[in-house]
């Protein structure tokens, strides 16, 4: 989403987060940091519900 609104690849945003953020605003990357780590916990948990999603409508 973020990629898609600054028509950046999604690796861009990712190292601009992970790097390029933490000599600009630490305290703002130590929150964005905190956020990603989540998002990677649950990424295996929403590519299943999309993978079933989209199963389920090509049966139809």
């Amino acid at each position: 989403m973020t990629a898609a609104k600054f028509n950046l690849g999604k690796s861009t945003i990712h190292k601009d987060m992970s790097e390029k953020l933490k000599k600009i605003d630490n305290n703002l990357f130590l929150e964005v940091q905190k956020i990603m780590k989540e998002h990677i916990k649950e990424r295996h948990i929403k590519g299943g519900e999309e993978t079933k999603k989209k199963y389920a409508a090509l049966r139809k």
